[in-house]
């Protein structure tokens, strides 16, 4: 028995996504601290070029606290404005977030997320407008009053500094980009596998028909003139009846006795059972692999008769062939529950195997296939809940045609859902989907992000060595080399960051293990994929300040402070 507070109330929603929205805030959180350390790396830029500006201050009696507060407000005034816009992006992105998760709530943000963004705000400024403003205002005033100093002032500490900056945005990226990469190929994994049914082509309606409202009908005449009147339908294949849909997580389970198995009833779960039309298998395409399926007299005759799974076969029998051997299903009271089993097998409760298909997927692609028990379905208890159609080509051409069909046969009869077994099948993918989503949207933000503070500082560096390049130039130096020189370093940063990320990727994906399928989370084409994948970007954000520098004039750089 689990104990929960009643003030939070019962959400069921809760117990699914408390640890993946705790997992996806601390993404949300390295995607920040990239974002931090590009905005330090920028203002360490920024801060570096006005060092001439603050030494003047300095020189003319500026305190260190001041300069300091200076550069520290400007740092916090573009945090504010951030996350201003921030919030605003968040207001205006509720419909999207919606879209992604099917919930009927409201998004948008509230006063708690207004003081936190305003508190990450402010922190974040803080922390990393803080390093580049002890930097420069600790600067030395006669180097930096210095003609062509400008590269130079800046001093290998700082140099260091930001270039470890730059270094840790690309190894976040590959974290994340690894992770991202990892759940798009487990979710095609998931999508990809064999489920023993034919997926494609396959409407499946979800119907209710309230007794009461069409008290009197006769069962087996509505459900064969459904029968005759879908089928009839152009393009349609085939059309079966069930009691529960595939995927729709409606199921009915119930203990089994196999006479002379060597399961005994203390080790043995529930079977599953569904109560198709003999045209059931064949809408879904599923194998038949001994015996017969259903026909329509086997509804009528007795004893009973069962077509079973491939995995219920091998639990009860072992090598045996089922076919003609007996199961027996308890009864079940007037309240619904089962009655135990006498010392004797009462013979009534006995169904015949006559048949076994393939096993299938049924409600989760990441579960056990159970034993499964297929029983015909009885024309005179009502209409079947679920309606199967097979169509020649696309499905959604004739679903209007299928409405119309069910409102002219019996306008009782309600059409709560119609979609195809593919959409069925995504929305149990629905967590899945959403989080790989969300992880690679950041991944590729991170990516970004860390290209754009690769770019930055190359783009600085070539300001800073133009004169440099000018003398290497005018000494006979070909722009291809200069390109080289340029890239080079850039690329050195990347490739510094690449083991570092592989090495977070080998810790962090271990927290996403339980969402993976098919993959193991450390697996080695990933990882050589998104990595070759973040040098490549980094190589074309490393050459476009590189092919800039290549073409300065060497009379123009040679005069370049």
């Amino acid at each position: 028995m689990e104990l929960q507070l009643g003030s939070s109330g019962l959400n069921n929603l809760r117990a699914g996504l408390q640890r993946p929205l705790q997992l996806l805030m601390g993404i949300v959180g390295l995607v920040l601290l990239i974002a931090c350390c590009n905005v330090a790396n920028l203002l360490l830029a920024r801060a570096t070029a006005r060092q001439r500006e603050i030494v003047v201050r300095v020189a003319l009696g500026a305190g260190r606290m001041r300069l300091i507060g200076q550069l520290l407000t400007e740092s916090v005034l573009l945090a504010v404005m951030g996350g201003t816009l921030g919030l605003v992006m968040a207001w205006w992105s509720n419909d999207l977030l919606l879209t992604l998760v099917p919930l009927s709530v409201d998004l948008r943000p509230d006063l708690y997320i207004l003081t936190f963004t305003l508190a990450v705000s402010l922190l974040s400024a803080i922390l990393f407008g803080l390093v580049p403003a002890l930097q420069v205002s600790s600067s030395n005033i006669s180097p930096a009053l210095q003609v062509s100093s400008r590269y130079h002032s800046s001093g290998r500490p700082r140099q260091r500094f930001s270039r470890a900056l730059v270094t840790s945005q690309v190894a976040l990226s590959l974290c994340l980009l690894i992770g991202a990469g990892l759940l798009v190929r487990s979710l095609q994994k998931l999508r990809g596998q064999d489920i023993g049914v034919e997926r494609d082509n396959v409407l499946m309606l979800d119907v209710f028909a309230d007794e009461t409202a069409i008290k009197g009908t006769h069962f087996p005449d509505l459900q064969g003139q459904l029968l005759e009147r879908l089928k009839a339908v152009p393009g349609v294949h085939s059309v079966s009846f069930s009691e529960y849909r595939l995927f729709s997580g409606s199921f009915s389970t119930a203990p089994a006795r196999v006479p002379g198995s060597s399961i005994g009833p203390e080790r043995d779960d529930e079977v599953r059972e569904n109560w198709v039309s003999p045209e059931y298998f064949r809408t879904l395409g599923m194998k038949l692999l001994l015996g017969r399926t259903f026909t329509h007299q086997d509804s009528r005759i007795e004893p009973r008769v069962a077509v079973i799974n491939e995995r219920m076969a091998r639990h009860y029998f072992g090598q045996e062939s089922p076919i003609g051997k007996m199961i027996y299903f308890p009864k079940v009271d007037a309240q619904g529950r089962y009655i135990p089993f006498g010392p004797q097998l009462d013979r009534s409760l006995g169904v015949e195997v006559i048949g076994v298909v393939q096993d299938a997927k049924y409600d989760d692609l990441r579960e056990a296939i159970p034993s499964m028990a297929y029983l015909p379905i009885s024309p005179v208890e009502g209409l079947p809940s679920s309606i199967e159609v097979r169509t020649v080509g696309q499905p959604s051409g004739v679903a209007l045609q299928l409405r119309q069909i069910l409102n002219q046969v019996n306008p009782n009869i309600i059409l709560r859902t119609i979609k195809t077994l593919e959409d069925q099948i995504d929305e149990t993918l629905l967590q899945e989907r959403l989080f790989t989503k969300v992880l690679g949207f950041f991944g590729l933000l991170a990516l970004g992000l860390a290209c754009v503070g690769l770019y930055g500082i190359m783009s600085y560096a070539v300001v800073c060595r133009t004169n440099e390049i000018g003398v290497r130039l005018a000494l006979g130096a070909e722009p291809t080399d200069v390109v080289k020189l340029v890239v080079r370093q850039g690329i050195t940063l990347a490739l510094g960051g690449v083991p570092m990320g592989v090495f977070l990727a080998l810790a962090g994906t271990r927290v996403i293990s339980s969402y993976l399928y098919g993959v193991t989370a450390t697996d080695p084409a990933t990882f050589a994929v998104i990595s070759l994948l973040l040098i490549t970007v980094a190589l074309l954000a490393c050459y476009i300040p590189a092919r800039r520098a290549a073409k300065v004039d060497p009379m123009v750089a040679l005069r370049h402070e």
